[in-house]
């Protein structure tokens, strides 16, 4: 159970960088808060960005704890993931274990052979963020990345995932916020009010 009594939902967000999932999660965030429910963002790539940061140290470079670098980020990804597959996800799940938050979610799922289905069996649902061809390649541009895969081989992975859910991200914000209460409209079908003893959250 969580903070509020209800049954936890759990969502990934899936796309190629540029589709604007880290602005959804927050319009997520903030439209689930509005309707009293507490939400938390879980990256898999936490031990990544942590990684990352003493390689750029180590270099005599500061640079800020979110900034990716995708070629190092993802040599890194392939040595966690030698050592042992399962890496990453084992992580995350160790992370939430004590997570009583109503919503969790994750902005950066992109695995589709280990981490997706680790990911499901946790009961995770999945939602696609689909982005115009022209909508990411000017996103991506505007970016403060420190270096940039443009056209990583792990976009086809994230493709090859089967989403419940497809939320379309033109650039508008407007737009994208309808979208998003809708789904939360159904996400969150047959919630009672909060703290009353018999609120349920319903998967639909």
């Amino acid at each position: 159970m969580t903070k509020s009594g209800v049954h936890q939902i759990r969502l990934a967000l899936i796309g190629p960088s540029g589709a604007g999932k880290s602005t959804t999660a927050r319009l997520l965030q903030t439209a689930l808060q509005a309707r009293g429910l507490s939400c938390s963002v879980h990256k898999l790539a936490k031990p990544l960005y942590d990684i990352k940061q003493m390689y750029y140290q180590a270099a005599g470079q500061a640079v800020a704890y979110d900034a990716q670098d995708h070629p190092l980020m993802e040599q890194i990804a392939r040595g966690l993931r030698d050592l042992s597959p399962t890496s990453l996800v084992d992580n995350l799940t160790l992370r939430l274990a004590d997570c009583t938050d109503d919503v969790i979610l994750n902005d950066d799922l992109r695995d589709d052979a280990v981490d997706c289905p680790a990911l499901r069996r946790q009961g995770f649902r999945l939602i696609r963020i689909f982005a115009p061809e022209g909508v990411l390649r000017d996103r991506l541009i505007c970016r403060a990345d420190l270096r940039l895969i443009e056209h990583s081989p792990l976009d086809a992975q994230v493709r090859r995932m089967r989403a419940d859910y497809v939320l379309s991200n033109t650039a508008d914000l407007a737009k994208l916020q309808t979208q998003i209460d809708g789904l939360l409209d159904r996400l969150t079908a047959g919630v009672r009010e909060r703290g009353a003893c018999t609120s349920t959250l319903q998967l639909v």
